[in-house]
């Protein structure tokens, strides 16, 4: 069982890596699919182990997300303009 989890895990972190999972996709799709089956796996074990890696992929995903807004952010900056807010 424990080896079964291993690689559940595994290709957790392989889903996060993949290109074209977007933040909507992800939190539409994908999580509330992988939420059900790890409530329904009944081992609690496996399941703290699970929800562990899903929120270090889960706040990955969000960091990348998080860092493109930011970064458009920044590049909407006017550096003609000078003084205070």
């Amino acid at each position: 069982m424990l080896q079964h989890v291993d690689q559940v895990g595994t290709n957790l972190v392989r889903l996060s890596e993949m290109e074209g999972v977007d933040l909507p996709t992800y939190k539409e799709l994908v999580l509330p699919r992988i939420l059900e089956q790890i409530i329904n796996c009944k081992d609690v074990l496996a399941q703290e182990y699970l929800m562990d890696i899903v929120i270090q992929v889960g706040w990955c995903i969000c960091i990348l997300f998080w860092c493109s807004w930011f970064a458009l952010a920044i590049l909407s900056f006017d550096v003609t303009a000078s003084g205070s807010c």
